[in-house]
């Protein structure tokens, strides 16, 4: 995926997701990281990406620890 530090990508969401997770590649990432040092909406993506990969975590573990 080839990110622009300057612009903000095609699907902001996917990206955040992407990068919350750490499976962006690594130029892209850095891309990302710069890009979210002057992008508010990226970074509101990026919490609402956290938050989401928390709260299946959690709910995982709570599933995995309630089976006999």
């Amino acid at each position: 995926m080839l990110l622009q530090a300057y612009r903000c990508p095609p699907d902001p969401a996917e990206v955040a997701e992407a990068y919350v997770m750490e499976t962006l590649a690594g130029s892209a990432a850095a891309a990302f990281e710069e890009h979210l040092l002057t992008c508010a909406s990226c970074w509101v993506a990026v919490g609402k990406a956290d938050i989401f990969a928390q709260a299946m975590t959690a709910g995982t573990r709570q599933v995995c620890a309630a089976k006999p």
